[in-house]
């Protein structure tokens, strides 16, 4: 019999980074770590108990400029997507968010909102496939996100996504968009 030593992320999140022959693979919410005979499975699990110990469970907000380079940063899966971020008239409460897909046809969507729109109990990471994104919504569902597709406006949205490099940055990105929130009140 083979004898392995599973590992979870709590609540059956699809956290875990995997990788093929060098090639990223789709995000698991488990892992099984092959283990020679029982023994060696407990030091495993052991070790592994000890390193989750180990792991900082804080997430520290940072800025905005933190928040320009990795949404910039953010399409890893696609080689012919680029975002960006900007605030708009220099207002830090005014967001826009432009998501550019090259290919045969290009792609140009431009969402502009308020952060004081966005309800912060609605900005979330999900896992999909490959990709880290990052999810938000509008408070009560309100449709008040200005979409622009090639530069023609199609109206309001009510929720917009945009990928991220990884779990971590998605993370970090969460807890400073709901800290820079904070400051932002309609006008």
């Amino acid at each position: 019999d083979k004898v392995a030593v599973e590992v979870e992320v709590p609540g059956r999140k699809d956290y875990i980074y995997v990788e093929e022959n060098g090639e990223q693979q789709n995000y698991e919410e488990d892992l099984l770590l092959p283990a020679a005979d029982l023994e060696a499975a407990k030091k495993i699990q052991h070790y592994v108990e000890a390193a989750i110990r180990q792991c900082p469970t804080d997430i520290t907000a940072t800025d905005w400029s933190w928040i320009e380079k990795e949404i910039a940063a953010g399409a890893v899966t696609e080689a012919d997507v680029n975002q960006s971020v900007e605030q708009m008239e220099g207002n830090p409460c005014k967001w826009a968010v432009e998501i550019i897909e090259s290919g045969k046809k290009t792609q140009e969507d431009r969402y502009e909102f308020n952060l004081y729109d966005i309800n912060p109990e609605k900005i979330d990471l999900q896992i999909s496939g490959k990709r880290v994104l990052i999810r938000m919504e509008t408070n009560d569902r309100a449709e008040i996100i200005q979409r622009y597709s090639n530069s023609e406006d199609l109206g309001y949205e009510r929720d917009l996504s945009f990928e991220v490099k990884d779990v971590a940055t998605a993370k970090i990105l969460v807890a400073t968009m709901k800290e820079l929130m904070e400051g932002c009140e309609e006008e």
